[in-house]
């Protein structure tokens, strides 16, 4: 269990929720009013990575998911680095240091970090053999429109997700169960690496909701590639800060503490499964009442048990595409 809430003295100061509001109300008023600016800069980049033949390759987005988390991972486990040995404690939602940050660099562990590479890019590269991947568009898309496409995708995503992830740990099939007992074999402290710590039929469910939401567009037809490239920094950002472990004041559930559960909700899910579902929002455990629910099956699962499953199959992980 998590311990109680504790009071940070530290040196550190961070933006309240006001401020951190500002940057981007500020942004959609002045859009509003002159959308030239940003529009600019959204063809210029555009047009940019349309000229590189790395982005013309079909794999480009799914390199940029792949690497973006690899990025987010190395943040989230040097953090305690530049916070100081003294500091990170304060810091840290369990109030103690980080265990084993860089467990994954170990030579020996090497399938953390294989295993989800290798079976990410492995089943995207299988659906564009399928699905082959269309010719990118020369039109940028407008500032607008390509944040309204990433906050829908990001949201979308949420939203289907949701009940997958209560199915995970309430299904009565146990064996649908147990494949979400891979991602919580890690329980008593979060480190970044557990977000692509998978079964491969959990990280595949999560991976296929991903495709779906990246070909919806809130306006019709498909998404634009830059959109699609951007929701992949973000929500590979949101789900490695969910796992931090920490407690930051610049982390989202603490500049927009209305809208994002962030990493203090899904700690608590990791301590009592059944609880805190949601991956990014808040609103969809404080309309079913998952907020505060009793602990799921999956957190119930005896010890032996879960030993034995993973037993078979230890180093069974699955997709970087996402991560609860």
């Amino acid at each position: 269990m998590l311990p109680p809430t504790r009071s940070k003295v530290s040196t550190f100061s961070f933006p309240s929720f006001p401020s951190a509001a500002v940057a981007p109300t500020g942004a959609i008023i002045g859009y509003n009013i002159n959308p030239a600016p940003l529009d600019s800069i959204t063809e210029s980049v555009w047009h940019a990575l349309y000229e590189s033949p790395v982005v013309q390759n079909p794999m480009f987005e799914a390199s940029v998911a792949s690497g973006s988390f690899v990025m987010w991972i190395v943040l989230w486990s040097s953090i305690h680095l530049f916070l100081g040995e003294e500091e990170t404690p304060k810091w840290r939602l369990d109030g103690k240091k980080p265990v084993e940050p860089f467990l994954w660099a170990k030579k020996d562990n090497w399938y953390m970090w294989f295993n989800p590479l290798f079976s990410y890019m492995a089943s995207i590269y299988l659906y564009h053999f399928i699905h082959p991947h269309p010719p990118l568009p020369i039109e940028a898309p407008t500032f607008g429109h390509l944040t309204a496409e990433v906050v829908f995708g990001i949201v979308l995503y949420d939203l289907l997700f949701y009940p997958i992830h209560y199915a995970l740990h309430n299904a009565p099939f146990k064996w649908f169960r147990k494949q979400h007992v891979v991602h919580h074999k890690w329980s008593s402290s979060l480190n970044a690496v557990e977000t692509v710590q998978h079964s491969y039929i959990d990280g595949f469910l999560q991976v296929v909701v991903n495709i779906i939401v990246q070909q919806i567009s809130p306006f019709g037809g498909g998404k634009h590639p830059l959109s699609r490239i951007i929701h992949n920094v973000v929500v590979t950002y949101l789900l490695t800060e969910s796992h931090s472990g920490y407690d930051l004041g610049w982390q989202t559930h603490n500049l927009f503490p209305r809208v994002f559960g962030g990493a203090p909700r899904h700690e608590k899910h990791h301590a009592g499964g059944g609880r805190y579902l949601q991956q990014y929002f808040m609103y969809l455990d404080d309309m079913f009442g998952t907020g505060e629910a009793e602990e799921s099956v999956v957190a119930e699962e005896p010890e032996k048990e879960v030993d034995n499953f993973l037993a078979g199959g230890g180093n069974e992980t699955a997709s970087l595409g996402q991560g609860v």
